[in-house]
């Protein structure tokens, strides 16, 4: 966590599609354990990931809580393992 620039939990809202092998990840944040600009707890964010587990993708149980950490880049937020290598992007 300490390398993270921001981390949550939340519970996971949607899952939507997009080109590629890549999908938005929809989420209502319920807690922040280390905050930053534009993440409140009732907000929502949208994570930028591939899809499937297998590709570093992020899990897509709709209604489930996840805790997830966040680091920020140019493309916006970054989250999950791959997200802090820069494979996946989130934007709040």
């Amino acid at each position: 966590m300490r390398a993270a620039d921001a981390a949550i939990s939340g519970r996971l809202l949607k899952v939507i599609p997009e080109h590629g092998e890549r999908a938005i990840y929809r989420y209502r944040v319920q807690r922040v354990y280390k905050s930053a600009t534009g993440i409140e707890p009732g907000g929502t964010i949208s994570v930028h990931s591939t899809q499937g587990s297998a590709a570093c993708g992020l899990p897509t149980d709709v209604g489930r809580r996840y805790g997830l950490l966040l680091s920020h880049s140019e493309r916006g937020w970054a989250s999950g393992a791959c997200g802090l290598l820069g494979k996946s992007h989130c934007t709040g």
